[in-house]
C-alpha cells in the first residue's frame, strides 16, 4: 500500500533531484510539496475543510455531523484557532500520527464519534488561512498535504478573493478529491430582485422560479471557479445554507432579510423560497453523502493514490518550471552544437588558416627521395637475395635510380625543395600553427572569449568559466598533437604506396636464385662440361676436366658474383625509381585534396572547441539524466484538459 506506482519516480527521488538540480545552478531548493505517501501509510480518509475567515467552516462541519463538533470560543474576529477534529474514538490515534507535524505546534482538539459506518472517515476543521495571524496560515500549509480530501468553502462575498485561489494552487490534490461548496446561499437572497427577475424569464411559470435560480447560481459558481483556475464537474460543486440545514429555518431566515417575517409582503414568493430551501438542504445531504459515506479500504487506496499521483506530478513540474529546465537545457545544446562550433573554429581561425598552415607542415615533411628510401627499403625486405646487394651498395642503386628516374620527376623534386626552403625562410617559425604571424594562443583565446559571450547567462548561471581550460593549456595541446601529425602523414603516405605494392612471386624469386647461381656456377661448369663431352681423347677429356675446375676458383667466382651484383644493383634501382615516382604521384594527390589542412581543421576542434565546449557539455548529460530521473506519464495540461 505505501510502494510507487510502477515507473513512477518517488518522494525520495524527487528530493534527490531537486537538491541536484540547485547544487548544479547554484540557487535554492524549489518549494516541493510532500505528504502523499504519509497518507498511504494508514486506512484514514482525512477531509480538511479549507476556507477563509466568515465563510461558516466550523458550521459546515456541524452541520455535515449533525453534531457540535467545531465550537469557536476563541475571541471575537480570531476565528478558528487550531485543528478541530471529528473522529472515531478507535481512530484517534491514527489521526495524531498522520498530523504529527502540526501537532508538534499546536495541539488538536479532537471531537470522538462512534458511527462505525464511517470509522475510518475523518473530519478537520481548518485554521483560516486569510486570517491576520500568520501562524494559522503555517498550519494549514502544514496539514493542507497530509489530508486526503478537501472542502474549498467560499461565499457570495469571497468567491472573487484571489487569496483562496493562491491557496489552491499548493494544495495537490486529485481534481475528484477536491469539492468546492459556495456556503451562505441565503446571502444570495438578500433582497427578491433573482427571483423577480427570473418570474419575467419564465412568464408565471411559478413553479420553476427556484429551480431557474438554482440553476442560475450553479453556472454563475462554475464560471467565477472557472476562471480562478480550479475547473470543478458539477458533482463537485455545492451550494449550501450551513447555518440553516432546514429548510423551514432557510425560510425564516430570508424572511428576516426581506423584512417580512410573516410573509404578508412577500407571500408570492414564499413557495419558491420554500423549493430553493428545500434544494438546499438536499445539497447538504449530497454533499454529506459524498464526504461521510462509509468508503472501503480499496476506495480508499484508490483516493490516496490518485492524490500521489497527481502530488508526483505536480512537483515534477514545479521543478521543471522553477529551474526553467527547457531554456536551460536549450541553451546548454547550442553551445554543444557541432555547426556552431564549426563556426567558431572559423571565425577564429579564419578562411585560410588551415591552408597557410598545412603548407608550413608540408615543409617539415620529408623530401621524395627520402621517403622514397623508406618504401625502397621496406620493399627489399620481400627480397632477400637484394639485401645482401643493398646493404652495401644501396647508395649506389639510390643514385642510379634517381638517374633514371622520369625529367618530370626529378623538376618536381626541385621545385618542391626550392618551395620548401622558402617556406620555412618566410615563416621563420618552429610552430606552424603560428603561420600567417598570429599566434595560436590568441586564436585559441579569441575561441574562448566567443563561447562565453555567447552563452554569458548559462555560464554565469552554472559558474563555467572557472571550469573553461585556458588558452594556454589548449594551445599546448595543439601544438603536441601537430608534432605527431608530420610522421602520422608520412607513415600514411608509405602505408597507401605499400598497399599497391604485390607480394614477390615465386617465379621472381626463382629468376633471382637463377642469377645468383648462373654467373658464378652453372654458368662456367657448363661452358666447361659441354666443352669436354664435345671433345674426344684423353688430352682434351683432361682439358675439359681443368676448366670446370678452373671455373670454381677465386678469380672465376669473383668475377661471377660481381656481374650477380652489377644485375641486383640494377634491379633495386629500378625499384627505386618507381619508388620515387608513386612517392611524388600519392603526395601531388594529397596535396590536390588537402589532407593536411582537414587534419589541421580536426585537431583544433578535438583539442580546442571540444575542450572549451566540454564543461556544457557534461551539464547538458547531467540535466538529461535528471530529467530522465524525473520522467512521467501523461501532463498537466493533459489534467487541466479533462
Amino acid at each position: 500500500m505505501n510502494g510507487p506506482a510502477d515507473g513512477q519516480v518517488t518522494t525520495h527521488e524527487l528530493q534527490s533531484v531537486n537538491r541536484e538540480l540547485a547544487a548544479l545552478l547554484h540557487t535554492k531548493l524549489a518549494d516541493l510539496t510532500f505528504g502523499a505517501d504519509s497518507a498511504l501509510q494508514d486506512e484514514l480518509i482525512i477531509c480538511g475543510i479549507l476556507g477563509g475567515k466568515d465563510v461558516g467552516k466550523s458550521t459546515l462541519i456541524n452541520a455535515l455531523a449533525k453534531t457540535d463538533v467545531s465550537v469557536d470560543t476563541a475571541e471575537v474576529g480570531k476565528g478558528t484557532e487550531r485543528p478541530m477534529v471529528y473522529v472515531h474514538e478507535a481512530m484517534r490515534e491514527a489521526v495524531t500520527h498522520r498530523l504529527h507535524a502540526i501537532d508538534r505546534h499546536v495541539s488538536l482538539d479532537i471531537t470522538p464519534h462512534a458511527a462505525e459506518p464511517i470509522r475510518n472517515m475523518v473530519l478537520v476543521d481548518l485554521p483560516d488561512f486569510d486570517s491576520e495571524f500568520l501562524d494559522h496560515l503555517q498550519q494549514v500549509h502544514t496539514i493542507a498535504p497530509l489530508l486526503d480530501r478537501i472542502l474549498w468553502v467560499v461565499t457570495p462575498r469571497k468567491i472573487g478573493d484571489r487569496a483562496w485561489v493562491r491557496m489552491f494552487q499548493d494544495v495537490i490534490k486529485d481534481p475528484s478529491n477536491v469539492h468546492c461548496v459556495l456556503n451562505k446561499v441565503d446571502e444570495l437572497l438578500a433582497d427578491s430582485e433573482p427571483l423577480e427577475r427570473n418570474a419575467k424569464r419564465d412568464a408565471g411559470l411559478d413553479t420553476s422560479r427556484a429551480a431557474a435560480f438554482w440553476y442560475d447560481q450553479h453556472r454563475w459558481v462554475a464560471r467565477v471557479i472557472d476562471s480562478a483556475g480550479c475547473p470543478q464537474t458539477d458533482n463537485h460543486r455545492f451550494l449550501v445554507a450551513a447555518a440553516f440545514p432546514e429548510p423551514q429555518v432557510f425560510v425564516s431566515r430570508i424572511g428576516r432579510l426581506w423584512n417580512d417575517t410573516e410573509w404578508t409582503k412577500y407571500s408570492v414568493d414564499r413557495d419558491a423560497v420554500e423549493d430553493i430551501a428545500n434544494l438546499a438542504s438536499q445539497e447538504l445531504d449530497r454533499l454529506r453523502a459524498c464526504i461521510l459515506s462509509p468508503m472501503s479500504a480499496e476506495e480508499g487506496r484508490s483516493v490516496k493514490a490518485a492524490n500521489r499521483e497527481r502530488e508526483r506530478r505536480v512537483n515534477v513540474e514545479r521543478i521543471r518550471r522553477y529551474y526553467d529546465l527547457d531554456r536551460t537545457v536549450e541553451r546548454l545544446a547550442q553551445a554543444c552544437n557541432v555547426d556552431y562550433q564549426q563556426q567558431v573554429l572559423n571565425e577564429a581561425a579564419g578562411a585560410d588558416y588551415c591552408s597557410a598552415v598545412a603548407s608550413a607542415l608540408r615543409a617539415q615533411l620529408r623530401r621524395d627521395p627520402e621517403l622514397a628510401d623508406e618504401v625502397l627499403e621496406r620493399r627489399v625486405e620481400h627480397w632477400p637475395l637484394l639485401r645482401l646487394v643493398y646493404w652495401p651498395f644501396g647508395w649506389l642503386s639510390r643514385l642510379a635510380g634517381r638517374r633514371v628516374s622520369t625529367p618530370s620527376v626529378r623538376d618536381a623534386q626541385r621545385q618542391a625543395a626550392d618551395s620548401e626552403t622558402r617556406v620555412r625562410r618566410s615563416s621563420g617559425l618552429s610552430d606552424p600553427f603560428d603561420a600567417n604571424g598570429y599566434p595560436l594562443v590568441d586564436r585559441v583565446e579569441l575561441m574562448r572569449s566567443r563561447i562565453l559571450a555567447d552563452h554569458a547567462v548559462i555560464a554565469r548561471q552554472l559558474d563555467l568559466e572557472s571550469e573553461l581550460p585556458s588558452a594556454e593549456r589548449l594551445a599546448e595541446r595543439v601544438r603536441t598533437t601537430t608534432v605527431a601529425l608530420v610522421p602520422r602523414l608520412e607513415a600514411w603516405l608509405i602505408d597507401d604506396i605499400r598497399r599497391q605494392d604485390r607480394r614477390p612471386s615465386i617465379l621472381g624469386k626463382a629468376a633471382l636464385w637463377l642469377i645468383f647461381l648462373w654467373f658464378p656456377f652453372l654458368q662456367p661448369i657448363l661452358a666447361g662440361a659441354l666443352e669436354m663431352f664435345a671433345e674426344t681423347g684423353t688430352l682434351k677429356l683432361a682439358h675439359g676436366l681443368y676448366r670446370i675446375v678452373s671455373a670454381l676458383s677465386a678469380t672465376h667466382l669473383l668475377a661471377g658474383f660481381a656481374v650477380v651484383v652489377g644485375i641486383y644493383v640494377a634491379l633495386i634501382a629500378v625499384m627505386y625509381a618507381r619508388a620515387l615516382r608513386a612517392v611524388h604521384r600519392l603526395r601531388s594527390e594529397r596535396h590536390d585534396a588537402s589532407p593536411i589542412a582537414t587534419a589541421i581543421d580536426e585537431i583544433l576542434v578535438s583539442q580546442a572547441i571540444v575542450p572549451l565546449a566540454q564543461p556544457f557539455q557534461d551539464r547538458l548529460e547531467h540535466l538529461a539524466a535528471l530529467e530522465a530521473r524525473l520522467a512521467y506519464g501523461g501532463s498537466m495540461q493533459e489534467d487541466n484538459d479533462a
